[in-house]
């Protein structure tokens, strides 16, 4: 009964049964049971063992929800906005506590896109979920009153006290709101908790958490699920009047009766005496209502249409036929052997992977279509798998590895549904699945849990990468392939044929990446022609056993991206494969929109092969940044393995091989470069155009032409031409320079 103090007179009645329409909640037919992250003792031990830990929403939210389990005093949270700024600390607020188990919530009224947590190191359990708005302004479970009998007394249809422990038995919270109108029931919906994973030891007391939960951070009128099933056998009341709409399946809640069974049964079985009492209440119930024992109508939440989850777990979903026969009173056959693979073109898969933001501004030799990034740049790889099919495909996961050189440090799981346009992206409820890797620990190599995919529903998963250090002419790749889609695919690894294939393709794809540098470069390489973006002036370079081939009285220009700190870097190493004992090399200079001049330049002699130091800071003109360097020669032809800058002030190494202590070439300060580098036309400084550079990292945008026709996949961009034709056998331009070298190399000028 109502307590006299407070029993409501007829018009107070009147708005009481009127709050099923109250505005600050959800609408009824869009709510669900979402899933969030979970995080047991050792992970959490992990997460917490070297201090704050941070959790990434992957977009703005306004909220997170916390369910707890073990000592949560002394837990405190910081919040970081889009801009990277980081809140002050401020105590977890505690909604609803009850010995170990809690209820908690963070507010970011303002936005934001992260949360730390401290404090949590003694955490045995920890679920957290991301809402886009702040929770309705109405009291929290724990100032609610508990439930009495008085409300449910004449309602028809309310389960027996022998078959289900009542609300007022096991403690719920009443907030004295009839949350929807009376529908009567026509299916059932089959879930699992997820999280929590288990009772815990006290089932109420698990369920009183689970509603404090749905009020104070959901924001629903009450618990979520009509009946709440235990691991023990224990049948719990949930929504009052099963006939009332509860919040258990998107857009799916009207006549829909839920069932939910405490556990994550995708990774643990049922056990034998929560099955027996599910299969009681869910018989009670289509006894009551004439619910026929038919899937069509009897469905795991996962099988409902537009639903994104991976509930109840396929270990419950797989004998959910066996769940209904024994709700009918029969006697329980064994679960049907899976069915056999559909022949090969029956199920449609699309997968493929993409660079999102990788210029392919280097199209020298083999490089030509692969995309380039320099060291300390972030660029993303997209995996997209798409599910063609009429039917849904399941137990989807999609494997990864990434070389030596990238860095995977985010990634983020979308899915195009409901729209199925391959262009309305929004978060899936897989970014979030428990068995994924943390946001900042993927690894090199691993799998992702993708769950169901709906007929016409397609999925992608967003990789943000880091390229490492420099390598030299090293080509990692960002590979992806799919793991297993149940009875239809299987694939060990990115490497493997499948196992089993039912598509009639290979699902695997890798992105190449040519990993380049700024001021070094190294010239093994797949093919000849591959020399880093170094180019000719007159006479033609060449590639030899992997060096760099400078011919006879030849001259070389370093790609357009140079740039060397000269203030850092006093010295440039040569590293000759090949040379002869009197060649004499003129080495040249110059900062962004200037030519080559004799004032910044070297002439020097090197006595054969192997490492030598060019001390520069024998020029009072290098200085600042230079983004051009031009090798001339004069004499035979020398090799060039590696040329990278140091400091020998600092001892200090410019390269992936550190500081190289190597003999100093002779200067030759008596013999002064001429007033151009090969004795012709001067250097045209208004045809130099610098490769596109990405607006993140100085790099930039792909359609960015660069000293050749961007539209000519056959053209070499790579290099600054510095006045003469960037490349030969590119017309008329490439024989006139050609023949003046040979006129000038009769002359025998100075280098």
């Amino acid at each position: 009964m109502i307590p006299s103090h407070r029993r409501p007179g007829l018009l107070a009645l009147a708005l009481l049964l009127a709050a099923c329409a109250d505005p600050s909640l959800p609408a009824p037919p869009t709510e669900d049971h979402g899933h969030g992250l979970d995080l047991d003792a050792p992970a959490l031990a992990a997460r917490f063992a070297v201090g704050p830990a941070r959790f990434d929403a992957g977009r703005t939210f306004r909220h997170a929800g916390l369910m707890l389990t073990g000592p949560a005093d002394g837990l405190t949270a910081r919040l970081v906005d889009a801009t990277g700024h980081v809140g002050p600390a401020a105590p977890v607020e505690l909604t609803w506590s009850e010995g170990p188990a809690h209820v908690g919530r963070v507010l970011a009224p303002a936005g934001a896109t992260s949360l730390i947590l401290e404090g949590g190191a003694g955490l045995r359990f920890l679920h957290l979920e991301f809402f886009d708005a702040l929770p309705p302004a109405r009291p929290l479970a724990r100032d609610l009153p508990r439930a009495t009998g008085g409300l449910g007394v004449l309602r028809q249809g309310m389960a027996p006290r022998d078959l289900v422990i009542p609300r007022e038995e096991w403690g719920a919270r009443n907030p004295d709101l009839i949350c929807n109108d009376v529908d009567s029931p026509y299916r059932i919906s089959v879930h699992h908790t997820a999280s929590p994973d288990s009772d815990g030891g006290d089932p109420a007391r698990t369920v009183r958490q689970i509603q404090a939960f749905h009020i104070d951070s959901r924001g629903w009128c009450d618990i979520g699920y009509h009946f709440v099933v235990s691991q023990s056998g224990l049948v719990f009341e949930g929504r009052r009047d099963e006939r009332r709409p509860a919040a258990h399946v998107a857009n799916q809640n009207s006549g829909n009766v839920g069932i939910c069974f405490i556990g994550n049964y995708e990774v643990a079985e049922v056990p034998d005496a929560q099955f027996a009492a599910g299969a009681a209440i869910m018989g009670w119930v289509r006894r009551t209502y004439g619910i026929p024992a038919d899937r069509d109508v009897i469905r795991g939440h996962q099988e409902w249409p537009g639903q994104q989850t991976a509930c109840p777990g396929g270990n419950l979903l797989r004998r959910l036929g066996e769940l209904i026969a024994l709700s009918d009173g029969g006697d329980v056959e064994p679960p049907p052997p899976p069915p056999p693979p559909p022949p090969p073109g029956d199920v449609a898969i699309h997968f493929a992977a993409t660079w999102t933001d990788a210029a392919d501004f280097h199209r020298q030799g083999s490089s030509a279509g692969v995309p380039d990034a320099f060291a300390g740049e972030r660029l993303e790889a997209v995996f997209e798998l798409g599910n063609e099919s009429p039917g849904a495909i399941r137990g989807v996961r999609l494997g990864y590895r990434f070389d030596p050189g990238l860095t995977p440090v985010g990634y983020t799981i979308e899915t195009d549904w409901p729209a199925r346009d391959r262009q309305t992206w929004v978060v899936n409820d897989a970014d979030a699945a428990p068995d994924n890797p943390a946001r900042d620990a993927l690894g090199p190599d691993g799998s992702l849990t993708m769950y169901a995919f709906g007929a016409g529903e397609t999925k992608r998963v967003r990789v943000q990468l880091a390229v490492d250090a420099y390598a030299g002419r090293y080509r990692p790749q960002a590979a992806g392939f799919v793991r297993h889609i149940d009875d239809v695919y299987d694939q060990a690894d990115a490497d493997a044929e499948p196992g089993l294939n039912a598509t009639g393709q290979r699902l695997a794809e890798a992105l190449p990446l040519d990993a380049l540098a700024r001021d070094q470069w190294r010239f093994p390489a797949p093919e000849p022609a591959d020399l880093e973006g170094f180019t000719t002036c007159a006479l033609p370079l060449t590639g030899d056993g992997g060096a760099l081939v400078i011919p006879a009285d030849g001259c070389a220009l370093s790609p357009a991206w140079t740039q060397v700190d000269a203030d850092r870097y006093d010295t440039l190493v040569l590293h000759l494969l090949r040379a002869s004992p009197t060649a004499r090399v003129a080495l040249w200079w110059r900062a962004d929109g200037e030519a080559f001049s004799a004032d910044r330049a070297l002439t020097f002699q090197v006595d054969g092969p192997g490492p030598w130091q060019i001390p520069l800071d024998a020029a009072p003109t290098w200085r600042g940044l230079v983004t051009g360097l031009r090798l001339t020669l004069d004499g035979p032809a020398l090799a060039l393995d590696h040329l990278h800058p140091q400091s020998r002030a600092r001892a200090e190494g410019g390269t992936i091989d550190g500081f190289v202590d190597a003999p100093l070439a002779t200067l030759l300060t008596d013999e002064a470069p001429p007033a151009t580098p090969d004795g012709g036309p001067g250097v045209d400084t208004d045809a130099y155009v610098p490769p596109p550079r990405r607006r993140d990292a100085g790099v930039g945008d792909d359609d960015a032409a660069t000293g050749a026709d961007a539209g000519d996949p056959a053209a070499d961009t790579s290099g600054d031409d510095g006045g003469c034709q960037s490349s030969p056998g590119h017309g008329g331009a490439a024989w006139a320079a050609l023949l003046l070298a040979l006129a000038l190399r009769r002359r025998r000028r100075p280098v």
